[in-house]
C-alpha cells in the first residue's frame, strides 16, 4: 500500500475515533419529568410517596484492560407510591416504580454516556424510563408495628427498553414512624433476558450478564 493510501486510512480512522469520542462525551439528553403521577388515597387509607432520599443502583461485573471490578451505577431519579389501609395492612397496594435511565452515574463519565446512550438507549423517549409494576405481595404481616423489621417479597413486571419480564424483589423495611417507612429492595436479573447489549468499546470489556438491582427507599406520607 502506498504512503498516500496509508495516510488516508490513518486520517479516516482518526476522524472516526474523534467522532466516536465526541458522540460519547457530549451531554446526554436532559431527563424529562421523573415524577410519576400519584393518586389520591381512598378514604381511610394512607398514601406514601418515595422521597428525594430514595435512590436506585445496579451492580455489574466488568473487566477493563485486564482489571476486574464491580461497576456501581446510581440514580436518584426514582418515583413511586404505596397506599396502605391501616385496618388491613396486608392489602397494601404498591404502585409502579419509575427510574429514569438517562441519569445513572458511575465512576466514569464516558461509561455514564455509554450506558444512557448506547446500552439502555435512553435518549429515545420510549426507553427513557425503566418501570417496575408490582403484581403480587407475599409475606407482608397482617399487623405490622412501628419500628418492626419486616421481610417480604414483591413480584411484578420489570420493563426495560422493549422487553418486560417478571422479577421478584426481596424487601427489608421498617416503619420508623406512622409517616415514614425506610428499607431496601433487591433483585438479580440477566441483562441478556432484556436484550441489553454492551457494545464492543475499549472501555467496555468483558461485562457480566448478571445484574444486581437495588432500591434504597424512603417513603413519606402525603
Amino acid at each position: 500500500m502506498s504512503t498516500t493510501k496509508i495516510l488516508s486510512v490513518l486520517a479516516l480512522l482518526a476522524i472516526i475515533a474523534i467522532g466516536a469520542f465526541l458522540y460519547l462525551t457530549r451531554p446526554v439528553a436532559a431527563p424529562t419529568n421523573t415524577s410519576a403521577e400519584v393518586s389520591i388515597a381512598p378514604e381511610g387509607q394512607k398514601r406514601f410517596v418515595l422521597s428525594d432520599e430514595s435512590f436506585a443502583t445496579f451492580h455489574i461485573y466488568e473487566e477493563l484492560n485486564g482489571s476486574p471490578k464491580t461497576v456501581i451505577g446510581t440514580t436518584t431519579a426514582v418515583s413511586g407510591e404505596v397506599v396502605i389501609d391501616p385496618a388491613h395492612p396486608e392489602a397494601t397496594v404498591i404502585g409502579p416504580l419509575h427510574i429514569n435511565a438517562r441519569t445513572f452515574i458511575t465512576d466514569n463519565e464516558r461509561r455514564n454516556a455509554a450506558i444512557a446512550r448506547l446500552i439502555l438507549k435512553a435518549e429515545d423517549p420510549a426507553n427513557e424510563f425503566i418501570v417496575f409494576t408490582p403484581t403480587k405481595l407475599d409475606g407482608f404481616p397482617e399487623h405490622p408495628q412501628v419500628e418492626q423489621e419486616l421481610s417480604f417479597t414483591v413480584t411484578g413486571d420489570l420493563h426495560i427498553m422493549n422487553t418486560t419480564k417478571p422479577v421478584t424483589f426481596n424487601v427489608k423495611a421498617k416503619a420508623e414512624s406512622e409517616d415514614r417507612i425506610t428499607g431496601v429492595a433487591t433483585a438479580s436479573v440477566l441483562r441478556s433476558d432484556f436484550g441489553i447489549v454492551v457494545p464492543s468499546l475499549p472501555f467496555l470489556a468483558n461485562v457480566g450478564d448478571s445484574v444486581e438491582l437495588q432500591l434504597s427507599f424512603v417513603l413519606e406520607a402525603k
